[in-house]
Order: C-alpha cells, then structure tokens, then sequence
C-alpha cells in the first residue's frame, strides 16, 4: 500500500482518498511532508507544479524533490506526485499508466468538472 501524506487544507478530498483506503498521515503545514518523503515515511507528496518546486527549495531542498508525475490541463493549476526514492520503477509506471487511462477515459476531465 502507498502511504501519502495530506495537508490539511485538502480536506474535502481526504475522506474520499481514505474511503479508496489510502492510507494518510495528515500534517499542519504542507512543507512538513518533505523529511518525510525523503526519509521514506510517506511514498509520494502531491503538489502544486510550480508551488512543490519552491517549498522544496524554500526549505534548502532543491534538487532532492523530482517530479515523477504531471497530470491536468496546464491551463489549470497543475499538481504533480513525487516519490521518495525506494518507491519502485514499477509502481511508478503504474501511477502514470493510471494517469494517463484517466485522462484518455475522459475520468480526469469527469473529475475535474466537478470543482470548475
């Protein structure tokens, strides 16, 4: 199972991600996710494509957070998902294969909708 962990302004989408039985670790501030990621306590942070980037070097981490997965319309405010480093090639593929289905399924835009 993927452990991720939550910032708390998320919460509108925390109990559906906990009823699909992801496992959260919820924090105060998003910037508390980064030791964790990087000590291997979560498997993959979700964040802003450009806001992710910049906490990550605001707490004198640049470089050591690497996206691994873009999904949305870059018209729209872009997340990606990093993950720390023990997380396998494969399970990586697989978080992009999923992505991808979902966007060509047409699932993402279903989604997406709902908050527009």
């Amino acid at each position: 199972m993927i452990s991720y962990s939550c910032f708390s302004q998320l919460l509108r989408n925390i109990s559906y991600l906990e009823k699909q039985g992801v496992k959260l670790d919820r924090v105060v501030t998003d910037t508390q996710n980064l030791p964790k990621l990087l000590s291997g306590r979560i498997d993959l942070w979700v964040a802003g494509a450009n806001s992710g980037p910049y906490k990550a070097a605001r707490e004198g981490l640049q470089g050591k957070i690497k996206s691994v997965l873009t999904a949305g319309d870059p018209k729209d405010s872009q997340m990606y998902v990093a993950c720390n480093p023990s997380v396998s090639d494969d399970t990586v593929k697989k978080l992009n294969d999923a992505v991808h289905a979902m966007e060509k399924d047409g699932t993402s835009a279903k989604i997406g909708a709902k908050y527009k």
